[in-house]
């Protein structure tokens, strides 16, 4: 069956291609699944399975062979900033995984629940004997995420101003489609 041009262009170019125009919705629980595999991921990093004894004896033979002049005094420091490291990743990790998700356009309430759930993490270490939850680590978590806040922050405003910001002076503000004012 032969189509007019008049209708291949109200059917657009992805009906011509034999493609279907209708996309089914995506699932919700979509956006929430990245940031649960990070809640998960950081959970695990934070029972004793990754206490500083054991990350040692993962990590202390890699640092040896890489730096084999240095002594057991400077492997711990690498040791140590590594494992400082990994809570700065993990944590903007999952502020991205939030804020790009399923908190995406509400940046610090992605912030509060990277928040809780470092608090959370340090709660449950303080009930385990190799491990100790530090109110210091709950800051050195946070430090990711403010990073990211920090670097996204003009952006985010930018956006918001463009939103919210009124016309120019003499100019017009912009039309209405007819599908937009309700009359499609």
């Amino acid at each position: 069956m032969e189509r007019s041009l008049d209708q291949d262009k109200k059917l657009g170019s992805s009906a011509r291609a034999g493609k279907s125009a209708w996309r089914p919705p995506r699932p919700r629980w979509i956006p929430w699944l990245a940031a649960g595999v990070c809640v998960a991921a950081i959970l695990t990093l934070g029972s004793p399975l990754f206490s500083y004894v054991r990350t040692g004896e993962m990590i202390g033979p890699i640092l040896a062979a890489i730096m084999p002049g240095d002594g057991p005094g400077a492997l711990a420091h690498w040791h140590i900033l590594i494992r400082w490291s990994a809570h700065f990743i993990e944590y903007a990790v999952l502020y991205l995984a939030l804020a790009l998700g399923p908190m995406r356009g509400r940046p610090l309430l992605a912030f509060s629940a990277c928040l809780l759930i470092a608090a959370l993490d340090e709660s449950l270490q303080l009930l385990t004997v190799s491990r100790s939850g530090r109110l210091a680590d709950v800051a050195l978590d946070m430090t990711g995420p403010a990073a990211i806040l920090m670097l996204a922050l003009p952006y985010w405003e930018n956006r918001a101003w463009r939103r919210t910001a009124p016309p120019a002076r003499g100019a017009q503000a912009p039309a209405k489609t007819a599908r937009r004012a309700g009359r499609a």
